[in-house]
This record gives structure tokens, C-alpha cells and sequence, in this order.
């Protein structure tokens, strides 16, 4: 084996064997890697490999590499099992976008799933089995434990009856109908995939009856709200911003958050927020955090859950809108000459902001209590404990972030903040700071 190829190796296996997917950079992951290979030369050969597709890792915009988990291999591999053994017209949804097949894999994990309601779905599992501590490493980072494959026994399937099959599927499309899309990857699944391919119906129609049979669940100010994230795109993000000032994601990996957040603009600011008794931020304290906003620089923060606390950790966020609808325009001129300090990221310098600003007929929003001035006269001393007020009196929004799910908010509409959590609490959110393009 030639020194790369064995690099190569150990890198894979110091990657795999690491906990989470954070975005690594080049010397993290060949640091302690004994290669006798200019670092120069690697980074040019891994870029190359990525380039190809089936690899390890996967390079984000920003420059770091996250776990790929080789999806693309299996995915290809899958494609190629299944070429001979099923229909031509599904065989050829595979082969337009063979990444479908993992794209219904997590969405049938993340849905209700008693049992298997798909063979190909089944066959994708079986191969991404065989890369096993790949496969290993995928289900602690994302589900927190290692996710068995079970085969139905036989006198099991014996006792199953036509009824249970027929509430098996009312019950899983409710479920996925309430957190994803209709697209393609609805034919993988033996219902669609039998009106598709043996009773010749229509994809429309086919959705149709799936919009049909889950019509029951479906709760529009839901969706809205609560998005599935592994697809969503620039657009979907911002219109939903635009209509509500925040965004809950559902679960997905951390490298497809970063990848969603690098599409919204320039990452300016990246934080670990999580118990850190070392640190002198806020954040890391146990101790809560009254509602505020973050920096100004910031048109958009969010949050990505890697650990929830057991009992507690709740987001709460609060829509200034509601609060500049009850101030007089007297009261909103005031604040819009109160000035707050806010600090330059990576220095020491401290600038200020004024309290409400208007862009674009747009009024935006900086408040945070612990970096006031103390110069302010008797007028914005007025104001300035209204707005408190009603900060604190007006009905806040929540939300307990599970993992892989989460939190994006407009910074310069809502305020946010969280309850005291326990000094123990391995509580654990990936905040990023985002200008928007």
C-alpha cells in the first residue's frame, strides 16, 4: 500500500472514530497523522477525490471537510443492485438522482416506522450496513445510538394482516406528510410505487391519494414552521423569515445545516454554546439569558442542536413587532437615538448601535440589556424601561431543540434568549452568525 493510500486510511479511521460531523479543517484531520506527504500535496489529492464523488469527505464552501459517510458509494451501489429487479420508470428515478435513496432512508427514520414500508429503502439499509463503522459512526452522530436492522420473522408475518397494513400506511404518511415534500422519492415507498408502476396512475395522482390518505394530520401553520431541512433551499429559509421572523428545521446532519446557512450569505461568527466554565461569554454560563439580539453585523442567527439538555433548554424568542406596534411615534424616535454598545468580533474595540433602526421601511431591531450605556437622559430612560416591559410581559414564543433539529431567526426582528439550566447540563447548540448576501 503506498503512503497515501495509507494516509488516506488513517484519517478515515480518525474521522469515523470522532464524535459528531463539526466542519474539521485540513490540519485538524491530518494533525496527528504521521505522512511523510507535503500537506500541500494532500490537500490537492483529497480535493481531487472529492471532486470525483465517492470519498470520505466533503468540502464545504467555507473550506472545512465533514464526514461524507462515502453516501454517494452507497448510493451508487444500491442503484446498480437494484438495476435488474425493478421497474424501468423507478430504475430510471434512481438513476437521475441516486442520493434519493438516502435522502427516504432518513426521512423514514425520522418519521413513524414500525415497519419497513419499502424494499428498495430496505436495500439501500443493507448496503450502507456493509460499510460498517461508517455506517456506525452516521448513526451516533445523528441519532445518538447505533440503529439495528431487524428482519421481520416470518410468523410474524404470518399474523399481519391486510387491515394492519392499511393503518401502517395512514400512520407513516400522516407522519410524513407533516415534515416533507412530495417529490420523487414518495415512488420508493410500496403504496405509491404499486399506483405508480401496477394500477399505471399518474404521479399527481399519486400524490393526490397520499394528500388523501394523510389529509387528516395535516396542519398548515405546522409546515409552515416546522421545515424539513435536507432540502430546503435559500429562498424557502428567507420567504419564511420574511412571514414569521424564524424557522425551525427538522433533523438532519450537521454538514447539511452548514450547508443550508453557507447558502444565506457570509458566516461572520461561529460559537459553541454549551457549559464552559472557563469561558467569560454569557452563553456558556448556567445562568439564564434575558431576551436580546446579537450583534448588529448579523442579519441572521441560528442554532443547530448537537446535545439537549434532559428536562430543560428551551429557545424563547419574542417578535419585536409586537412590541413596536404599542409604542407611540414619539416613543419609536426616541429609541431610534438610544444608543447600545456592541462589541467587534475578534477584538477589543467596542462600537454602538442605535436600539431601532430603519432600512429599507424596514424597522430593525439591536437591544441587549447587559451592554447599555449609562448616559442616557430622563427621555430614553422612559422609553428605555417600556420597551423592558414589555419585553418581558409580552407572550414569547418557544422551543425545545432536539437533536439535529434546528433554530433560525431573523436577528434584527426577534429577540431571543433562554432559561437557567443546571450547572451539569450537557446542553449543546452550534450557533452561527450570518450577513446575508
Amino acid at each position: 500500500m503506498n503512503d497515501l493510500h495509507k494516509t488516506l486510511k488513517n484519517i478515515s479511521f480518525l474521522i469515523y472514530t470522532t464524535e459528531g460531523n463539526f466542519p474539521k479543517t485540513l490540519e485538524w484531520l491530518i494533525g496527528s497523522i504521521s505522512t511523510n506527504i507535503a500537506h500541500k500535496d494532500l490537500s490537492e489529492k483529497i480535493d481531487s477525490y472529492i471532486d470525483n464523488g465517492l470519498f470520505f469527505l466533503e468540502k464545504l464552501p467555507c473550506g472545512r471537510y465533514v464526514k461524507s459517510y462515502r453516501i454517494n458509494e452507497v448510493c451508487q451501489r444500491t442503484v446498480n443492485i437494484l438495476e435488474n429487479s425493478i421497474d424501468h420508470k423507478i430504475l430510471a428515478v434512481l438513476k437521475e438522482n441516486p442520493r434519493i435513496l438516502y435522502i427516504e432512508f432518513y426521512r423514514w427514520l425520522t418519521t413513524k416506522h414500525s415497519n419497513m414500508m419499502s424494499s428498495i429503502i430496505d436495500e439501500f439499509w443493507h448496503q450502507f450496513m456493509t460499510f460498517s463503522y461508517e455506517y456506525k459512526s452516521w448513526c451516533m452522530d445523528n441519532f445518538g445510538r447505533f440503529i439495528h436492522h431487524i428482519p421481520t420473522p416470518d410468523y410474524e408475518k404470518n399474523e399481519i394482516s391486510p387491515k394492519d397494513v392499511i393503518n401502517d400506511n395512514i400512520d407513516f404518511f400522516k407522519a410524513y406528510v407533516e415534515s416533507y415534500p412530495l417529490d420523487k422519492g414518495l415512488l420508493l415507498y410500496s403504496l405509491p410505487l404499486r399506483l405508480y408502476i401496477h394500477e399505471n396512475k399518474s404521479f399527481e395522482d399519486v400524490k393526490a391519494i397520499i394528500e388523501e390518505l394523510s389529509k387528516s394530520s395535516t396542519d398548515s401553520s405546522h409546515k409552515e414552521l416546522k421545515r424539513n431541512g435536507l432540502n430546503i433551499t435559500r429562498e424557502e429559509i428567507l420567504d419564511s423569515l420574511k412571514k414569521f421572523g424564524y424557522l425551525v428545521l427538522g433533523r438532519m446532519e450537521q454538514h447539511e445545516f452548514c450547508k443550508a446557512i453557507d447558502a444565506l450569505g457570509t458566516v461572520i461568527g461561529v460559537s459553541d454554546i454549551k457549559i464552559n466554565n472557563i469561558s467569560n461569554r454569557k452563553f456558556n454560563k448556567a445562568s439564564g439569558l434575558d431576551l436580546h439580539t446579537d450583534t448588529p453585523l448579523a442579519d441572521v442567527v441560528a442554532w443547530y442542536c448537537i446535545t439537549q439538555d434532559e428536562t430543560v433548554g428551551e429557545s424563547i424568542f419574542l417578535d419585536s413587532t409586537e412590541i413596536l406596534k404599542l409604542l407611540s411615534e414619539e416613543e419609536i424616535e426616541i429609541l431610534s437615538t438610544t444608543y447600545i454598545k456592541y462589541p467587534i468580533y475578534k477584538g477589543t474595540s467596542i462600537n454602538n448601535h442605535p436600539v431601532l433602526c430603519t432600512s429599507d421601511k424596514t424597522q430593525n431591531i439591536y437591544y441587549t440589556s447587559w451592554l447599555k450605556n449609562d448616559d442616557y437622559d430622563s427621555e430614553q430612560i422612559k422609553v428605555l424601561e417600556k420597551f423592558e416591559k414589555l419585553v418581558s410581559t409580552l407572550p414569547h414564543n418557544e422551543v425545545r431543540l432536539k437533536p439535529g433539529e434546528s433554530l433560525i431567526l431573523d436577528n434584527k426582528r426577534m429577540l431571543h434568549g433562554r432559561n437557567d439550566i443546571p450547572p451539569t447540563s450537557l446542553r449543546y447548540l452550534y450557533r452561527v452568525h450570518v450577513a446575508l448576501k
